[in-house]
């Protein structure tokens, strides 16, 4: 659900910029599923845990949460950090310099190296605005926030 509500956020502002549309929104959806999947994993993502939260997660309880307002103010932080450039640079060369692409099999390894130097820029700086539209829920369902 997460990453087909980013890929609806995030297509056409990529495939718009690529004479390929039709290849694009073919490949996209696969190709930003896999970047989702390492971006955003639960134990070192984005928004896992020890990145996001480490002060106040830990000591969550059945008796206590973060405050929704600090969970929202956590995250918009957050979300916004996308669109910093040289935060873009960082995850770029961490895709680029890891194994990420090997996955789609050795003759693509060099076309995936520059998908990822297309995509994730575009991709994060949709992202950066996008707060609006699934924090306050995310809060509320994923971290238990009162």
């Amino acid at each position: 659900e997460g990453i087909a509500s980013e890929l609806e956020l995030i297509s056409d502002v990529i495939c718009g910029a690529v004479e390929d549309v039709a290849g694009c929104e073919e490949k996209l959806p696969s190709f930003w599923g896999a970047i989702a999947v390492a971006l955003f994993n639960a134990e070192n993502g984005w928004f896992a845990p020890a990145n996001l939260c480490s002060d106040v997660c830990a000591k969550k309880s059945l008796l206590w949460a973060p405050s929704c307002q600090d969970c929202s103010d956590r995250l918009y932080a957050s979300v916004s950090y996308m669109a910093d450039k040289e935060i873009q640079a960082q995850a770029i060369e961490s895709f680029v310099n890891s194994e990420f692409c090997t996955q789609f099999g050795e003759e693509n390894v060099e076309s995936c190296k520059g998908g990822l130097k297309f995509v994730l820029p575009l991709a994060m700086d949709v992202l950066a605005q996008s707060g609006d539209f699934w924090i306050t829920e995310f809060c509320a369902t994923n971290i238990g926030c009162m």
